[in-house]
């Protein structure tokens, strides 16, 4: 803000400026084809997306201010509008090599869901090969539909797959009886068990990872953005992700596909293996059914390709003879590369015979299954983290000569977890140790300084003034700012060598943990401060903020630490207390705890105590200050709070309002005050001589800004039924700064009621001219300050001069308060001001004791001037009699 001087001849001027804020974002607006499939995607009845991907897209879309306009259409329509183009996103799209070709998708998936048969009352299958001359009903398009029309081939099972539009028709044919079996993610049956008679069976098929597709070749950013979202929420398992997942899922958070779909998956797949395997090994003997086989083999790879595993075979010498496509990706070679060698050809020695020795215990032992997690290195140094399923294949003498297996690949999985364990630990932004891992550590330290009797220092460290850095430059150079902070940081601990580190513990707080070589506690604390005010010296330097030079300032507190018997936390507290008072001191200040802080805390906390206390039992009253005209006849009082303490008294405003107001309790304060005073304007109307007095009532910044506030008040007058022209709230010059537009628009909003408005203190704060003349104000209040030295400071005088005359050209009532002297109103009045408040007038008081008579100021004028007159010539004598004692 532009300050400047000038205005009517040697006036002291006030301060001036211009601030504009302007702002436009236009909304992206994204069609999204929504099939209904509950609890996954719907849309609800106000037309917006809903169930598990509907309301992460819709957060999503949220927080990057885009609209949606959701599209209705069944599951083949959405996937065909998608593909041409006339839908941007649709949800709940499971990815196949066929549909990446045809779509595009992100990377992190969306959600994880597999799917399963469910059977209506009568219908009793256990396996794919019960499904013989039944019904079953798909959706049309679907990825069971695929499954299943390439199983029921590949066995040679008789089964009619009837296709629907939707979930819900194919559900309705099975309870009607026009199908036997539904093939459908677990998610809608598990819903439709629920109301309907249709129960699950155990034939678990295709598990899936969930994707949001958009057309091929565009809207890439969108993709880009949902990745970003789930990979931050994955990471947090306190974020909307989770909480969605638990809402509809009905309180279980399902990560990945659980491991009884896998047995299940794998069930299916082995009993595909085993027919294959039992192929392979007929061929042997029954050469003349071989080109029968090589069918029914093309068909079993057809459905063993689709299955988003990797599959294999070995024989008993271990050397692979049948890959799938999955497990050639898995491996990153060629099928002819892997058939016909064994482990050791592929991977490297201790990965291999790791491999071996499992595949032998296997073969001797003939157990039904086998299935572990491993993490294998190839020859070329590539690391993979697979869960297996293996199962040895027997013939009729119950002797192995195969063994077969299937291959789930976790590498990526796992570099996911890895990834959310660094989360956790580390702060994204700056690399630096987050707040749980430097407890830990500060835990570390501690239990070895109680071994080796040392001393450790813990340094907090605030940014000063980060907020405003955020405020006027934006979060971007408040991110530059931590990234430089965290930087000098890391290396003052680098200097120190193992026995010092650093960690941003929040926002704008970094803690340095350092080892103390000096003895005692004074050369300890001697030692902590230099250590501090070397970092503060490294951090005060200038900043480089992209193409802005920024100079920054660091409040710091620092604790030190030698007993065993002190946990982390509390010196943790210690630290932070003094950085409490620290920054209580200004800006680029040390503190070093003591012990009086942790008592000056435990008082705050009473205090706190007894405010929470105070409002609820009504302990505080309302005393008021006499406001008078040129005529010295009371025009109004002013309303001012004072505490009636239970133990201590009656406590004046400065005991407490600091506090309420830091604590946020100044709002129900303020508002008690202001009903107080209402009902006593309410009073006051029903006689001649108060009926037309003004009651002010100041007003704090939290609760001018609460958004209730214009609400509260509204109900306040209706409820005490006081006339709003008698009211007048009073805003201090310094709570126009927070937010001016919505301060504007909170006073017209008061005006509107025929509620006056005054701007206290006025020629203190940082209202600008061009602000001025947009306030809806009633009057000016010439800060006590300035009225104090009336007359003995011409720069007090000139401004006095010029609020006065300012007011006048904006048709503002003026008045001065803090009037304490005759001399000080007979300058006023000669000035032009023709209302006062003050000790001159009357000092604050209960409404009991309040003397609002007519011309009781006037009368008590002349005692006054006698005591005056008075002090004056005690004054000259005493000043007399010195002079004869010199």
């Amino acid at each position: 803000m532009k300050i400047f001087n000038g205005f009517i001849k040697t006036f002291c001027a006030i301060m001036l400026g211009w601030a504009t804020v302007g702002d436009s974002h236009a909304d992206r607006v994204i069609s999204v084809g929504v099939h209904h499939n509950p609890p996954k995607i719907f849309i609800d009845e106000d037309g917006t997306p809903s169930g598990i991907l509907g309301e992460l897209l819709t957060e999503i879309a949220r927080e990057r201010d885009w609209d949606i306009s959701a599209v209705s259409c069944h599951w083949q329509e959405c996937l065909d509008a998608l593909e041409s183009g006339r839908i941007d996103l649709m949800p709940d799209v499971a990815l196949t090599p066929q549909r990446a070709q045809r779509y595009d998708f992100h990377t992190v998936p969306s959600h994880h869901s597999w799917s399963q048969l469910f059977a209506r009352p009568g219908i009793d299958v256990d396996s794919i090969l019960d499904l013989d001359g039944l019904r079953v009903a798909v959706l049309d398009g679907s990825v069971q539909q695929e499954y299943l029309a390439s199983a029921l081939d590949g066995f040679g099972i008789k089964a009619e797959l009837i296709p629907f539009r939707n979930f819900e028709s194919a559900l309705a044919a099975l309870e009607q009886s026009k199908a036997d079996l539904i093939a459908t993610n677990h998610h809608f049956g598990a819903m439709a068990t629920q109301r309907s008679d249709i129960e699950p069976t155990n034939i678990l098929f295709d598990p899936a990872r969930l994707y949001y597709a958009t057309p091929k070749g565009q809207n890439a950013d969108l993709l880009t953005a949902i990745d970003e979202h789930l990979s931050d929420w994955r990471a947090d398992t306190d974020s909307f992700y989770y909480d969605n997942l638990k809402r509809w899922a009905g309180g279980t958070v399902i990560e990945e596909v659980p491991d009884n779909v896998w047995w299940g998956l794998g069930g299916a797949t082995l009993l595909l293996l085993i027919t294959l395997a039992m192929a392979l090994f007929q061929r042997k003997t029954l050469r003349e059914r071989t080109a029968q086989i090589r069918t029914t083999e093309a068909k079993f790879e057809t459905i063993l390709n689709s299955i988003d595993a990797g599959v294999f075979i070995k024989d008993k010498s271990l050397v692979y003879q049948y890959v799938n496509d999955n497990l050639c990706k898995l491996l990153g070679m060629p099928a002819q590369r892997i058939i016909g060698h064994t482990d050791k050809e592929l991977f490297d020695e201790p990965t291999a015979k790791l491999l071996s020795e499992s595949d032998i215990d296997l073969l001797a032992e003939k157990e039904r299954f086998f299935s572990k997690e491993e993490s294998l290195q190839q020859a070329n140094g590539t690391r993979l983290a697979v869960f297996t399923v293996k199962m040895p294949l027997l013939d009729e003498h119950g002797k192995p000569y195969s063994i077969y297996g299937v291959a789930t690949d976790l590498t990526r999985e796992h570099e996911v977890a890895r990834r959310m364990d660094e989360l956790s630990r580390f702060d994204s932004l700056t690399s630096l140790p987050n707040r749980s891992s430097f407890l830990n550590a500060l835990e570390s330290e501690m239990a070895i300084m109680r071994q080796e009797s040392g001393a450790l220092g813990l340094i907090l460290v605030d940014l000063d003034n980060f907020k405003s850095l955020n405020d006027t430059r934006g979060h971007a150079y408040g991110d530059l700012l931590l990234i430089q902070v965290a930087k000098r940081l890391r290396t003052f601990c680098g200097r120190h060598g193992s026995t010092s580190q650093a960690a941003r513990l929040s926002g704008d707080t970094f803690a340095i943990l350092m080892r103390l070589n000096a003895p005692g506690a004074t050369h300890g604390n001697t030692q902590l401060r230099g250590l501090a005010q070397q970092i503060l010296g490294a951090l005060t330097e200038n900043y480089l903020l992209d193409d802005v030079n920024y100079r920054a300032s660091a409040s710091i507190g620092a604790a030190m630490v030698r007993s065993g018997g002190v946990s982390s936390q509390r010196v943790l507290r210690h630290a932070e207390l003094a950085l409490y008072e620290a920054k209580s001191s200004g800006t680029g200040e040390i503190r070093l705890f003591e012990i009086w802080m942790e008592q000056a805390a435990t008082l705050r906390s009473q205090l706190e105590h007894e405010l929470h206390q105070a409002i609820e039992n009504k302990e505080f009253r309302v005393f008021y200050q006499i406001q008078v005209d040129s005529n010295l006849a009371p025009t109004g009082v002013e309303a001012l709070v004072r505490w009636q303490h239970p133990t201590r008294g009656l406590l004046a405003p400065s005991e407490f309002i600091g506090f309420a107001e830091s604590s946020g309790m100044i709002v129900e304060i303020g508002l008690q005050v202001l009903e107080t005073a209402c009902r006593q304007i309410t009073q006051w109307q029903d006689a001649p001589q108060t009926r037309e007095l003004v009651v002010a009532v100041n007003v704090s910044a939290k609760q001018l800004y609460a958004p209730s506030f214009v609400d509260q008040l509204k109900q306040v007058l209706r409820t005490t039924r006081a006339n709003p022209a008698c009211l007048e709230i009073e805003i201090t010059e310094s709570q126009l700064i927070v937010d001016m537009q919505v301060a504007i628009q909170t006073m017209q909003a008061i005006r509107a009621m025929g509620v006056r408005i005054s701007l206290d203190d006025f020629g203190t704060g940082f209202s600008s001219l061009s602000h001025l003349r947009q306030l809806p104000l009633d009057q000016l209040k010439i800060d006590q300050a300035f009225v104090r030295d009336l007359s003995l400071n011409p720069n007090d005088d000139a401004i006095v001069r010029t609020i006065i005359e300012l007011g006048n050209t904006l048709k503002l009532d003026v008045i001065a308060e803090g009037v304490e002297t005759w001399a000080q109103h007979e300058r006023l009045a000669q000035m032009g001001c023709e209302r006062y408040q003050g000790y001159l007038f009357g000092r604050p008081c209960s409404v009991e004791d309040l003397n609002l008579a007519p011309g009781t100021v006037r009368h008590e004028r002349a005692g006054l001037h006698y005591q005056t007159a008075y002090s004056l010539c005690e004054t000259l004598y005493q000043s007399r009699l010195m002079s004869i004692l010199a």
